[in-house]
Order: structure tokens, then sequence, then C-alpha cells
């Protein structure tokens, strides 16, 4: 008893009590904010991957891209294809109104050449020979072919994409195609269903020059 009251006595300090330590809070952050707002704190599910389409050719990387084109003498027709398959591409016909009126109209239809292989970004240009026809064709009627040819020749050398002249026999050998008819008469066999617009009008036979440089070969 003695030893206690010497402990409690008026010389001894005293300590101060010790000061009590906050515990963290814990209710949830979306709690103090009312029942409202806690739905907007909870995460929400993933949503689902977004779903590719690769049948699109500007889905495929390392794709091997060739572009085949066909003219008319007022028209070039433009196809693509994408790792021997032919690809649906939005692009429209290079067309010329009146070619031999002004250098001005020459320049604006290259433009808009190199414009439309901009967008199909091909490998290789595969331009298309026409049919070649027992009667011969005075100068009027193959010089407007011949320039707008020449006009696609001239913007995938500027862009620097590689450029292949084929005569049509050569297509035929490539893709196995009988020599009997015009080539336009063997799409069928080689493309099962047409593919966008203007499959008609030319770009049926473009579509097998396409096929045809992605074989490449000396045939």
């Amino acid at each position: 008893m003695a030893t206690r009251a010497a402990k409690s006595g008026p010389n001894v300090p005293k300590l101060p009590r010790p000061r009590r330590i906050p515990r963290a809070n814990p209710t949830p952050p979306e709690a103090s904010l009312g029942r409202g707002a806690s739905n907007q704190l909870r995460p929400s599910r993933s949503p689902a991957a977004p779903h590719v389409d690769r049948s699109r050719a500007a889905d495929y990387i390392g794709s091997v891209r060739s572009v085949g084109a066909t003219c008319t003498p007022h028209v070039a027709y433009l196809t693509l294809a994408v790792d021997g398959a032919i690809a649906e591409a939005p692009v429209e016909p290079a067309e010329v109104a009146a070619q031999y009126e002004s250098c001005e109209e020459l320049i604006s239809t290259l433009d808009e050449i190199k414009r439309t292989l901009g967008q199909l970004r091909p490998d290789v240009v595969v331009l298309l020979m026409p049919e070649q026809r027992r009667h011969k064709r005075t100068y009027q009627e193959i010089a407007p072919r011949v320039a707008l040819e020449t006009l696609v020749r001239i913007a995938a050398v500027q862009e620097k994409i590689a450029i292949e002249v084929l005569p049509r026999p050569t297509v035929r050998s490539r893709l196995g195609i009988s020599r009997a008819g015009d080539l336009a008469s063997h799409v069928k066999k080689a493309i099962a269903e047409p593919v966008g617009r203007y499959w008609a009008a030319g770009r049926d036979v473009a579509a097998l020059a396409a096929l045809a440089g992605l074989k490449g070969g000396d045939a």
C-alpha cells in the first residue's frame, strides 16, 4: 500500500492521457453520397469486345492488295482484290467528260485516279489491255482509251505503286480461263457473285485482272 501511495504522491507528475486516433471510415463512398448516387460509382460490366468485320479490305493487316483497272474511252473502272478475294470498296469510277478540251481536264483526271489509288492502297496496279478485234479501229476510236490508260499508269508511278500491263490472253492463262469467247463471258466461272457497283460495266473484267496480278508469273 505504501508503494502505491508513493507513486501517486504530489512529486510524481501525471502523464497525459493518450489521444485517440480515429479509425478509417469503413463506410463506402457511395453511402456518404446518398442512396441515389450509389449506382453511379459501382463499376459497370465490361462491354463485349467489338466485332471486327474481317471481310472488309481495310481491316486486313499485312495482306497483299491488287487493283485491276480497265478503261473505256471515258471511264476507268478499278476493282480491288485482297489475298485472292475480291473486296467491296466504296470508290467511284474515274470518269472523264471531255479530256481533250483542256490540259486542266487531264490533270484533274490524273488527280482523281491518284485519290482513288490512295483509298484502295494497292501493292500493284494491273492494267487490263482491251480485247483484240479483227476489224481495225481508227485513231479517233482508240486514242481516248489509250490516253486514259496512260493516266492510270502515270498515277501508279507517281504514287510509287508497281504497275503491270496484262494482255487478256495472259489473264486467261494465269486464271485457267478458256480462250473461247470474250473475257467478260468467263467472269462467273472465276467469281461467283458480283461485288459492288458497276460490275457489268467493266469492274468484272478488272476483277479478273486484279486476281491475275496476285498470281503473277510470266504466262
